[in-house]
C-alpha cells in the first residue's frame, strides 16, 4: 500500500504506537483500561470472527490484533483480563492525542503547498462523485416506479392474453434500453470527474504534476528515503551567494528560451519538465543540424519513484533517475542517448559505467565511500 500511494499505511501507523500501547497496557489490569489506551491513541480493539482486530476510530481501517503484538491476541488477553467487553458510550467522548490519517512518506520540506492541494483535489473527487452517485440512486428509482406504472396501465387494459404479452416485453425491452442509456451517461460523467482529478493517492498526484512540468513534485518522488532538491543543471558544490547562484542560472534560463523558440517542439512539451524538456531540445538540435536520429520519435512517462522513462524508437530504455541516468545494456542508440542526456545535464564531468551515466564527482564520492568502508578493497584491486 506504500509502495503504491506513497502514503503511510494503518499497520505501519499502529505499530509506531506500539512501544506507548504496550506500556500502557501492561500497567492496567481490565479491559476498560486497555479500552481507554487504545482511544487515546485513536484506536479501538473489537471481536472479528475467532480473533480480535485493532480499528482505526473511525472503523475504516484494521489489523490483526496480534500482528502489533502478540500479547494483544485474543487468547492472551482473556487469560490476564477475563472474557473481552465491549467498551461503553463514554469511550466515544475520549480526546485522542495522535490519530491515523495516511500521512505521505516523502520528507521534501516543500511538500506543504503540494500536499493541501492534492487534499484539496481528492476532497472535490470524493464529494463530486458522491453527489452523482446519489443522483444516479434518484434516477434509477424514478426510472423504476414510471415503468411499474406502465406496465400496471397496459395490464389493466382489454387486451387479449397474447396482446399484453406481447406489450409487456415490449415495454420490458424499452426499460431495458431506458437503463442503458442511463448507466451510459453516468459512465460519462464519472468518467469527466475522474479525469478532472486524475489521481487517487499522493504518489499518482505527484507524478500528474511532474508530468506537467513541476520539479519539487518530482524532487519528492525522490525523496522516500532522503530529501532531494528539485533539479536544476550542474552546478558548484560550494555555497553560493543569491548573485553567483542567479549567475550559475543563466545559461539554463538560456536553454529554456532556446527550447520555446526551437521548431519541432509543440506548446505542450515545452512545459514538460526539465528532464523530458532536454530530450525535445537534443532531438530539436540534432534534427536541425541534420546529424543521425537517435533521438526521432521517444516516448516518455514517469513512474511512482520520480524516474524519468525514454523508450526510443530502436526499443532501448533510457532512465532518469535524478543523480544517475540508465541505459539499456548492448543497445548503442540507447548508450549514446544517455550519454549526450548525461552532458547535457551534468556537463562534460561525467562517468561512464557499465550501463549508468553519473556525474564525476558522485562517482569519486562512491568510491571514496567504499574505500572508508573497506580500506583493504583498494590493495585487491
Amino acid at each position: 500500500m506504500e509502495a503504491h500511494s506513497g502514503q503511510q499505511s494503518f499497520e505501519s501507523y499502529a505499530k509506531g504506537q506500539r512501544e506507548a500501547i504496550l506500556a500502557s497496557v501492561a500497567k492496567t489490569g481490565t479491559w476498560r483500561g486497555v479500552h481507554q489506551v487504545l482511544a487515546v491513541h485513536g484506536l479501538e480493539i473489537k471481536p472479528h470472527g475467532a480473533g480480535l482486530v485493532i480499528k482505526s476510530k473511525n472503523g475504516a481501517h484494521a489489523i490483526k490484533a496480534s500482528s502489533l503484538d502478540r500479547s494483544l491476541s485474543k487468547s492472551r488477553l482473556e487469560k490476564q483480563l477475563g472474557p473481552y467487553q465491549m467498551p461503553d458510550a463514554s469511550f466515544a467522548n475520549i480526546h485522542a492525542t495522535t490519530v491515523y490519517e495516511a500521512k505521505p512518506l516523502h520528507r521534501d520540506p516543500e511538500r506543504g503547498s503540494l500536499y493541501a492541494e492534492y487534499q484539496g483535489g481528492i476532497a472535490k473527487r470524493k464529494a463530486s462523485l458522491a453527489s452523482l452517485n446519489a443522483r444516479d440512486a434518484t434516477a434509477r428509482e424514478h426510472l423504476a416506479r414510471e415503468w411499474e406504472r406502465k406496465r400496471k396501465e397496459l395490464e389493466a387494459m382489454a387486451l387479449t392474453t397474447r396482446d399484453r404479452f406481447r406489450l409487456l416485453r415490449q415495454a420490458r425491452q424499452f426499460e431495458i434500453e431506458s437503463r442503458k442509456r442511463l448507466a451510459k451517461n453516468m459512465t460519462k460523467k464519472r468518467k469527466e470527474i475522474c479525469e478532472e482529478v486524475p489521481f487517487t493517492s499522493w504518489a499518482s498526484f505527484l507524478r500528474t504534476k511532474a508530468a506537467q512540468g513541476n520539479e519539487v513534485a518530482l524532487a519528492i518522488l525522490r525523496s522516500r528515503n532522503a530529501v532531494v532538491g528539485a533539479e536544476r543543471d550542474v552546478q558548484s558544490d560550494k555555497p553560493k551567494t543569491f548573485e553567483q547562484r542567479q549567475a550559475a542560472r543563466l545559461p539554463w534560463f538560456e536553454r529554456q528560451r532556446e527550447i520555446r523558440e526551437a521548431n519541432g517542439v509543440n506548446s505542450m512539451q515545452k512545459k514538460e519538465l526539465a528532464a523530458i524538456a532536454r530530450m525535445h531540445q537534443l532531438a530539436a538540435m540534432e534534427k536541425a543540424s541534420g546529424s543521425g536520429r537517435i533521438f526521432k520519435d521517444f516516448s516518455c512517462r514517469i513512474d511512482a519513484k520520480g524516474t524519468v522513462l525514454f523508450t526510443l524508437a530502436s526499443g532501448g530504455l533510457v532512465r532518469d533517475a535524478g543523480d544517475q541516468i540508465f541505459f539499456s545494456a548492448h543497445d548503442k542508440a540507447a548508450q549514446d542517448v544517455a550519454l549526450k542526456l548525461a552532458q547535457a545535464k551534468w556537463g562534460k564531468a561525467i562517468n561512464l559505467e557499465g550501463n549508468s551515466v553519473q556525474r564525476e564527482r558522485q562517482q569519486g564520492l562512491m568510491k571514496q565511500r567504499e574505500k572508508e568502508r573497506n580500506p583493504e578493497a583498494g590493495w585487491e584491486r
